[in-house]
């Protein structure tokens, strides 16, 4: 895609990345000059179902703003509001690649909240993960990517259709192909939880499928049942309520994780300790070429040390610090973005 196309108001200006079904631009008002972005699909169903669902969710300000939409030569245009820099590479930012325990219950409550709403809605997201929660300006968790997005309609789970979703964070029923239920969106976000409280995924120097599968399968009885940080009621609550059940309990999540907050003294609100979240880390889009990955490539490095001790193997440590200087490569379509560029 060249820059410089028009749809509507806006100019299409450079690519930030792609999503699920298509590209996406950053795109300037000419009305307000206030910049956005702009994702382009170019198959027609997955564009209006898209559309659909995100104009359903729309007045949460958990969910992604949607601006506008419509046809132009070069595909199906859907604009949104431009964000910050999504949950994952926030994480990568802080000094031991994980939150405190108190913002990583703090964002799992704030998810669960999040999922409760759009399933309310009886919409099904299916690709839950850390790259798709945005960090608003002032701190607060936004939930983008459609793409993947259904109707939730009560099919037995064991309706196959094929793997849908991210290898790292789909559920087991997803591994298998079955057709999505809202459990499937609740289950990642005890792997968020789990990446966030520990800055590391048991399977996440693996590749293959099955491997991650069984170990998945493992992680309800074995890594949130071995871990200090992790209370004993919520993984009780995840192997019990959550792996076992077609369906979501929310009141009583909610509830398990009010009576920690209660226990532990943590507050609600705000979401980010004032050492995790700072405005200042987050590179402008007026800088040349936004310099996006630097930052955070010269925070892994120095964190390359600290980890080598968490990974007994040489080998397997140098696999986990590849697969993360990975991730980092892959950015977002609304990462480092900073909503009030001009």
């Amino acid at each position: 895609m060249e820059t410089q196309k028009q749809f509507h108001d806006w100019i299409i200006k450079e690519p930030l990345g792609s999503g699920t079904y298509g590209n996406v631009f950053r795109c300037l008002n000419t009305k307000t000059n206030k910049s956005a972005a702009i994702k382009i699909i170019n198959e027609e169903s997955n564009a209006l179902n898209e559309t659909t669902i995100i104009k359903k969710l729309q007045g949460n300000k958990s969910i992604i703003r949607f601006f506008e939409c419509g046809y132009e030569l070069y595909g199906y245009c859907l604009v949104f509001e431009l964000h910050i820099m999504n949950l994952n590479q926030l994480r990568l930012n802080q000094p031991t690649l994980r939150f405190s325990v108190q913002t990583s219950f703090r964002l799992l409550y704030k998810m669960i909240k999040i999922l409760e709403y759009i399933h309310s809605k009886q919409i099904l997201h299916c690709d839950i993960k850390p790259d798709n929660f945005m960090i608003s300006q002032d701190g607060d968790i936004i939930l983008i990517d459609f793409g993947l997005s259904e109707y939730y309609q009560d099919f037995s789970c064991h309706q196959k259709l094929g793997f849908k979703g991210s290898l790292k964070f789909a559920s087991p029923n997803q591994h298998l192909g079955k057709k999505s239920i809202p459990i499937d969106d609740i289950i990642p976000l005890f792997y968020i939880f789990y990446q966030n409280i520990t800055g590391i995924l048991p399977w996440d120097t693996i590749s293959n499928p099955h491997e991650i599968y069984q170990l998945k399968i493992k992680f309800k009885s074995f890594s949130l049942f071995n871990h200090s940080l992790i209370p004993l009621s919520l993984a009780l609550l995840f192997e019990s309520s959550i792996c076992n059940s077609k369906t979501v309990n929310y009141q009583l999540i909610l509830d398990t994780l009010s009576k920690l907050f209660n226990s532990q003294s943590i507050s609600l609100s705000p979401i980010f300790e004032s050492n995790e979240y700072d405005e200042k880390i987050f590179p402008s889009l007026k800088d040349d070429n936004y310099k996006k990955d630097t930052l955070l490539e010269n925070n892994i490095d120095k964190q390359e040390k600290y980890y080598s001790s968490q990974v007994t193997s040489p080998e397997l440590s140098q696999n986990f610090f590849t697969n993360i200087k990975s991730t980092v490569s892959k950015i977002n379509p609304f990462s480092f973005i900073m909503s009030r560029i001009k």
